[in-house]
């Protein structure tokens, strides 16, 4: 054991002494055992080979390709170059899809979106919004919005949006607007270490959730819209909100009182202290299950403020992590935090949190190196994949098969 881990466990065995009910974990826990066996090493070169875990898994990889000899590192066409966007299970193509300004696809990489087996893209400007699901226009409408949920049920798509114009929320099916909400701050994003891939909006069993923060009459007060019907849960004159989610049915909220962070479950005012009687402060966080568990997962201060740290928390254990995490990936059972640029990738750009992904194999990451004269590639486990295009990589997802 090093000395800083040394320093760990002292801290960690003090806080244990003063507080039987707490623990704070340090170093992390363990990332648990893969489902499947390891498969074998893909033939060199570009082949169909789909880079599968055993036979349920497979990794789904986005792209954007341009011009050979075009530096799209500095856009010199500010976006209005021929672009070509496109999809991959492994290193096989699946799709392909003209980009750019004239066809209403982004090529900004937090704009496309692997969502099961599709690639949607956003796209907003002042002569509205367009959502585009491999290419075909799914939900079109007049009001400007940037995007911050999007979501495809039952053959409906759920957008959840900022108007450009006056900073409503507005919550749509299909492009028909369903909500409108004024002074309304939704919580998570495509970003969001403790949401997916849909951003702000989420499946919870069969029901379309998000939630959203207001103030009005210098009361702050939460709410929890559930298939379009919006339910206060908290109201308070001065806690800070930081996160609600629908965990399992059961509606969460985590918030910040009287320098306390406290964890409200339910409906029937059953509220927990995650600070550990003042042990932990959680400055930044969200909801999730890890575990069987409703979790925090975050930044907080502890030490008495001297020490700032990134951490996966419940009612009586913190774990923590490295203050350098800049996202965090948990599927439940494990979870792996990394650095921007991460480990392996210090040359490389690594556009947004969904530029990988955990899987039982453990995390795939997209990385395009700066040096154009190198090939994106992609790294799992002790593979790395090279995709033979000028461009970037713009995200990695996967999906389980039915079998």
């Amino acid at each position: 054991m090093d000395a800083s881990s040394s320093y760990f466990a002292a801290f960690a065995a003090a806080v244990s002494l003063l507080l039987l009910s707490c623990t704070i974990i340090d170093p992390p826990l363990s990332m648990g055992v893969p489902r499947n066996p390891l498969p074998g090493r893909p033939a060199s070169g570009e082949t169909d080979y789909p880079w599968t875990v055993g036979r349920d898994t497979s990794l789904l990889v986005s792209a954007a390709c341009f011009p050979s000899g075009y530096d799209w590192r500095r856009d010199t066409a500010f976006g209005d170059v021929s672009c070509t966007l496109k999809l991959y299970r492994g290193v096989k193509p699946l799709l392909s899809m003209a980009a750019g300004p004239a066809e209403r696809i982004s090529i900004s990489p937090d704009r496309h979106h692997i969502l099961g087996e599709y690639l949607y893209t956003d796209y907003s400007d002042s002569r509205g919004t367009t959502v585009k699901c491999n290419g075909r226009t799914v939900g079109q409408w007049e009001d400007s919005e940037l995007i911050r949920g999007l979501l495809f049920k039952d053959g409906v798509l759920h957008t959840l949006g900022i108007s450009r114009s006056d900073g409503t929320l507005a919550y749509r099916r299909d492009g028909e607007l369903v909500l409108k909400l004024d002074r309304a701050e939704a919580f998570g994003d495509f970003g969001a270490d403790t949401y997916g891939p849909g951003g702000c909006l989420y499946e919870d069993g069969d029901r379309v959730c998000f939630a959203y923060k207001s103030v009005l009459d210098g009361m702050r007060a939460v709410y929890m819209v559930v298939d379009g019907r919006p339910e206060m849960l908290l109201s308070s004159p001065d806690a800070d909100f930081l996160d609600a989610r629908m965990l399992s049915g059961v509606p969460a909220v985590l918030y910040n009182q009287s320098g306390v962070t406290m964890l409200s479950l339910g409906s029937d005012d059953s509220h927990t202290n995650v600070s550990h009687s003042g042990l932990v402060y959680w400055y930044s966080g969200g909801l999730l299950t890890y575990r069987g568990m409703t979790a925090v997962a975050g930044r907080f201060k502890t030490d008495m403020g001297r020490r700032d740290a990134y951490g996966l928390g419940w009612s009586d254990a913190t774990a923590i992590l490295d203050k350098d995490i800049s996202y965090l990936y948990c599927d439940g059972r494990t979870y792996k935090g990394i650095s921007n640029p991460p480990e392996g990738g210090e040359d490389c750009y690594f556009f947004h949190r969904h530029c990988a992904c955990l899987t039982d194999r453990g995390l795939a990451m997209a990385l395009t190196p700066r040096d154009l004269s190198r090939k994106p590639f992609l790294v799992w486990g002790p593979d790395t994949l090279e995709y033979r295009l000028h461009g970037y990589l713009s995200g990695v997802s996967y999906v389980v098969s039915e079998e």
